[in-house]
Parts: C-alpha cells; sequence; structure tokens
C-alpha cells in the first residue's frame, strides 16, 4: 500500500522544473492489470519522491526491495513529467527497462513506471476525476471477485487447473509493433506530433501501406531489421526508441486484446492491424 507523507527529502528541484503539476493529471498504480491506487500531485510542488524513508518520500513504498529515496517524478516547465532514478540499488524501470541513474526519462500516459522489483505499474493519466471514478469502478470489481472466491470453494482448483492435452500459455512474451495513433485514441498525442488529428479509418490506411512494406520485406527475410526500422520512424509509442521493442511482456498485466493477438502468432510472424484503445498496432512476434 501507498502511503503520502510530507518528506524532509533533500532532494531539490532541478533548474528545468516547473513550479507545480497540472491541476488535471495524476498517477495511477496498477496490480495484476487492475487499478489498485491512484497518486495526485501536491499543489505548488513540481515533484514527488518515491522511496522506504518515510521521511525522504513524499510517496512510501511498501517494498524491501526500494531504496530509501528511490526515485522521483518532477513536472518541467512545459507540463512534461520525467522519472529520475537517485541512484538506487534495484532500479527504476520504464517500460521493462532500466534508466541510468540520475538520467531524465520522459513519461507519457503510453509508459509503465516500475520501482525496484514491485509487482506494482505506475502509470501518468490526464483526467483526475476519471481516474478517481475508475479506482471506485476497480475497488467494486475486486470485492466482486473477493465474494465471488468466498462463495465458490473449487475456485482456487479451477484457477490452476489445466485442460488435459492443453498447451500452456508462455509467462512472457517478446513483440515489436508499430502504433498509428488517431484522434479518438486514449491519448491522441506522441513524440511526433502532439496533436493527432487524424481519423480511425486515416489510421487504419495508414498502417497498410506499412504492413504492405514489410510483407516485401518478409519474403527477403529482412522482416525483422524493416520492421525495427519503420517502428523507430513512424510508431506513434515511445517504445520507437528500440525499434518497436516493448521488452518482456506479461500476458496477464498488458492489454487483453493486444496480447490475444501477440499470442495467436508463431515467432517473426506478423500481424494485421490491431486495435486497442491506443490506435491501431501491427505487431511482429520476436520470442
Amino acid at each position: 500500500m501507498l502511503v503520502e507523507r510530507v518528506a524532509m527529502s533533500a532532494f531539490t528541484a532541478p533548474a528545468w522544473a516547473g513550479s507545480e503539476a497540472p491541476s488535471d493529471v495524476c498517477l495511477v498504480v496498477l496490480k495484476d492489470g487492475l487499478m489498485c491506487e491512484l497518486v495526485e500531485f501536491k499543489p505548488r510542488k513540481p515533484f514527488l519522491v518515491f522511496g522506504q524513508d518515510k521521511r525522504a518520500a513524499d510517496i512510501f513504498l511498501n517494498n524491501l526491495s526500494a531504496g530509501p529515496a528511490h526515485a522521483v517524478m518532477v513536472w518541467d516547465t512545459r507540463g512534461a513529467l520525467f522519472v529520475m532514478d537517485l541512484d538506487s540499488e534495484h532500479g527504476t524501470f520504464v517500460n521493462g527497462d532500466r534508466i541510468r541513474p540520475n538520467a531524465r526519462v520522459k513519461v507519457t500516459e503510453d509508459d509503465a513506471v516500475v520501482f525496484a522489483k514491485s509487482s506494482r505499474e505506475f502509470r501518468l493519466h490526464s483526467d483526475l476525476a476519471r481516474a478517481r471514478e475508475e479506482l471506485e469502478e476497480a475497488k467494486q470489481l475486486y470485492k466482486k471477485r473477493k465474494e465471488e472466491r468466498g462463495t465458490d470453494a473449487d475456485a482456487s482448483k479451477r484457477k490452476h487447473a489445466k485442460k488435459e492435452g492443453a498447451p500452456s500459455k508462455p509467462k512472457f512474451i517478446r513483440v515489436r509493433h508499430l502504433l498509428v495513433k488517431h484522434r479518438d485514441s486514449r491519448n491522441p498525442s506522441s513524440w511526433k506530433n502532439e496533436h493527432i488529428t487524424i481519423s480511425k479509418d486515416e489510421a487504419e490506411d495508414q498502417l497498410r501501406m506499412y504492413i504492405d512494406e514489410l510483407r516485401d520485406a518478409e519474403a527477403s527475410n529482412e522482416l525483422e531489421s524493416k520492421f525495427k526500422e519503420m517502428a523507430s520512424k513512424h510508431s506513434d509509442c515511445s517504445s520507437y526508441k528500440r525499434g518497436g521493442d516493448l521488452g518482456p511482456l506479461d500476458p496477464a498485466k498488458f492489454d487483453k486484446i493486444f496480447v490475444a493477438a501477440a499470442l495467436e502468432l508463431k515467432v517473426n510472424q506478423l500481424s494485421g492491424v490491431v486495435f486497442t484503445n491506443s490506435g491501431a498496432h501491427v505487431i511482429l512476434r520476436i520470442e
């Protein structure tokens, strides 16, 4: 559980920091794919320190692998959010990649931030009021699940039972993806375009042109290198920096539509157009 505190932190806001966080944003905390907590930024303060030392941290991390003052999130003068690892032992991860100590890494709504060995993800949410509603919905779902477990003595057995002869699902998969956002995407903004205005149909048409190019590369056995090149140039996801590589994905903790499409693929197989709340994707499974 997270505990908000008034920190006696030695951390000082850097020169590039703004004066305070935007008033309508927050952080949501996900565990097992469901929102479990919400973190609001403090008025007239541009940063939050996360850690185990209750005297140094604004947000207490109840996690033995976290450092005393483990990491900090800072808003800059342009209203962008950055995370910095404060030279912790077990690191801070953005989309599965460990970030360098004291280096600032931009965080958007597409990014998942994990501190040390925690199973909880922190994500930026641009609508505080809606996040509060979603948290209440998640609490009701947790309550319903708890009641179902309590009234069904065989629930645990069924959960772990496997159908005879059915293949087990992999614990982690690896994919690259190329995302084209549209104006109805959950966050219609990206590193390429701050205000995305194309329609869903236009996004699909654009993605199909990319898929045609990838099919040509597939025929010449250059699919992954071509995919990496195109994702780096055209993807609206922050994973463009890694050629679309999302790192090891836990199927239980990622978008269900995306995961279902990825699991249907064989290694080195390309998907068609896959729509999620983020936009239109093409997926290449690499492990």
